[in-house]
């Protein structure tokens, strides 16, 4: 299979020119879930990409405190995968904001701790039959999931280079990103794992 070429948005890439996009990319992932509540274009997004036929996956920008927190996480984004049936991974991002955010509501993760949340999410969209993945960057890739836990659950590698050091399906590339159709930077993606066949074919993700 070619590389697949993407991106990655939210709230934070603001309007987005979707006829202009689909141009340019050949599938999106639309942050969906952010902890407790939904991203507040999710919608938009999300049906924009169907409209204009561009494959996409959705992602949750993590804050869990406890793991009842992750399952909730993971209940809410199959509340909306569900009804939109994507054909790439549901994600979970657990990265610097998340620790910071439970360091202030006085919690204190420890890397066993964040596989355990991890695990939750991922476990919990499993188990309502979806395709569950992890976002991470190199540093918590070897510190704090480390390649046994890529074995389980699909790697979105998050390093900002010109190598894929991970060999990861997903690969995000850069934060400094320009493509038309969007104003402003976006995260770029590459893409080497077909995953709209796969999922079709083992019927995930409501396929």
């Amino acid at each position: 299979m070619d590389k697949l070429k993407g991106v990655d948005i939210s709230a934070w890439q603001g309007e987005i020119n979707f006829e202009e996009l689909k141009k340019h990319v050949d599938f999106v992932i639309i942050r969906t879930v952010v902890g407790k509540h939904y991203d507040k274009n999710a919608k938009h997004n999300i049906n924009e990409c169907y409209i204009h036929k561009i494959p996409y996956g959705l992602y949750c920008a993590a804050y869990p405190l406890t793991e009842k927190d992750a399952v909730e996480e993971a209940r809410k984004m199959a509340y909306y995968a569900r009804m939109c049936k994507p054909l790439f991974p549901v994600y979970y991002d657990y990265e610097g904001f998340s620790l910071d955010y439970a360091r202030k509501q006085g919690y204190n993760h420890s890397a066993e701790t964040i596989r355990t949340l991890t695990r939750a999410y991922c476990n919990e969209l499993e188990k309502q039959g979806f395709f569950a993945g992890v976002y991470a960057n190199l540093n918590y890739t070897k510190t704090i999931y480390k390649d046994s836990f890529f074995k389980r659950y699909s790697q979105w590698l998050a390093y900002w280079s010109t190598s894929n050091v991970c060999n990861a399906p997903m690969w995000q590339f850069t934060s400094n990103g320009n493509v038309p159709g969007i104003y402003g930077r976006v995260d770029k993606n590459i893409c080497t794992t077909n995953f709209p066949k796969l999922i079709a074919q083992k019927h995930l993700n409501g396929w």
